[in-house]
């Protein structure tokens, strides 16, 4: 195998710390309109004739830079504590071939409409 031996140490490449030159170029350019797009958005926020959606994004946009993007959580379970999918979790050996192996998962990922 090619590459550096096992247990070794790295070698090479950017130290942690120092910005990446290409970007960092793009980043102070794009800085320098950072006051003018905000007050754009704001316009466009309190705009009454904009779009809705503009409206929207443009508020969606300065809550993000202002407040940081909210943070998001999928449920997974059922109301009794099961996993929603659990067909996800068998693996194809562990049926008795890839027949079978569908059939489990997609009978487990069916919506079930009796309640």
């Amino acid at each position: 195998m090619a590459g550096r031996p096992k247990g070794t140490p790295k070698t090479g490449g950017r130290r942690p710390g120092i910005p990446n030159k290409v970007t960092a170029d793009i980043k102070a350019i794009a800085q320098q309109y950072g006051k003018r797009a905000i007050q754009r958005l704001v316009q466009i926020m309190e705009n009454d004739e904009a779009p809705h959606a503009a409206q929207v994004a443009a508020s969606r946009e300065l809550l993000n830079r202002g407040y940081g993007q909210s943070q998001q959580s999928t449920d997974i379970t059922n109301s009794d504590g099961s996993l929603s999918h659990p067909g996800y979790a068998v693996i194809p050996e562990q049926a008795e071939g890839m027949e079978a192996w569908t059939q489990q998962t997609q009978s487990s990922s069916q919506i079930q409409t009796d309640e």
